[in-house]
């Protein structure tokens, strides 16, 4: 991934599974390539976890 996740989306959809029920320890955040570089999935869980 070349472009940052943006904030806000990452913000509205943490919201969004807590909203219908969802657990965030049930939600599995991947990105194909992060094993190259894991810092992009690394803050949206960072974010994820902060908007729960």
């Amino acid at each position: 991934m070349l472009i940052p996740p943006a904030e806000n989306k990452i913000r509205d959809a943490a919201r969004h599974f807590k909203a219908i029920g969802i657990a965030a320890i049930t939600i599995a955040i991947f990105f194909l390539f992060s094993y190259l570089n894991p810092s992009h999935e690394r803050r949206v869980i960072k974010r994820s976890d902060q908007s729960c």
